[in-house]
């Protein structure tokens, strides 16, 4: 989708400016990652079910549901992670509207802002988009929002919903932590598993001369770290 990619390229640009880094990033572990890929397979199979001799509308939906089932399991997980409840909430907020009216509903004025065709939708032979009316539910959640860019990406242009807003600013939030603060994906792990209460993504963990993570006597609370006089020398 244009939109991530265009948040994704600010998160980094951003991070970078903060004095993260892209190999940092590529540090961060997070738990049950293959729920994201499974999911994201699933919103495709969705998407072009009808290709695949499915019917379109119902795959198109029950893949959605599947799609936000494993979303919320990977979310539970890494619940303390920045930029995680955001990217579940976009996935529900999407979900919803979808559920209600059996397809995404597209405004027929966002889009012609947007110089984007609705023609399919309309004639119905698109089984992922509708039209919106006055009879569509959750009307503020369908795709209203549009975005137009110029010439030579115009093609790029589409129109977007709440949940597509707020699933890419999760992600725009998650690429910055996880370029700021490595360990972050560890240190989750440990809350999945009861090894610590909280993680705060304000400071990375603190770590001795080995290494090794020191754990922290309070949720939040600083930890300082004194280099010892002496140390055996790695030879």
């Amino acid at each position: 989708m244009t939109l991530i990619a265009v948040v994704l390229l600010g998160a980094i640009v951003v991070g970078t400016a903060r004095g993260g880094s892209l190999g940092r990033l590529a540090m961060l572990r997070l738990p049950h990652t293959g729920l994201v890929i499974m999911a994201g397979v699933l919103a495709a199979v969705g998407q072009y079910g009808g290709r695949l001799g499915l019917p379109a509308q119902a795959a198109y939906v029950a893949c959605t549901l599947l799609s936000v089932a494993l979303a919320t399991v990977f979310v539970v997980a890494n619940r303390h992670i920045v930029g995680v409840p955001l990217i579940a909430a976009g996935f529900v907020l999407n979900a919803l509207v979808i559920v209600a009216n059996g397809s995404m509903p597209v405004s027929q004025r966002a889009a012609d802002f947007a110089h984007v065709s609705t023609d399919a939708a309309a004639e119905g032979s698109d089984a992922r988009h509708e039209i919106l009316t006055q009879r569509t539910w959750l009307r503020p959640l369908a795709d209203v929002i549009p975005l137009y860019l110029p010439d030579p990406i115009r093609r790029a242009s589409n129109v977007y919903s709440a949940g597509d807003v707020v699933l890419a600013a999760g992600i725009g939030l998650l690429v910055m932590a996880g370029m700021d603060r490595p360990g972050a994906g560890r240190r989750a792990r440990q809350v999945a598993r009861g090894r610590l209460e909280t993680i705060d993504l304000a400071d990375p963990p603190p770590v001795d001369l080995a290494g090794r993570e020191i754990e922290i006597a309070k949720p939040g609370q600083r930890a300082e770290l004194r280099a010892p006089n002496s140390f055996q020398a790695p030879w």
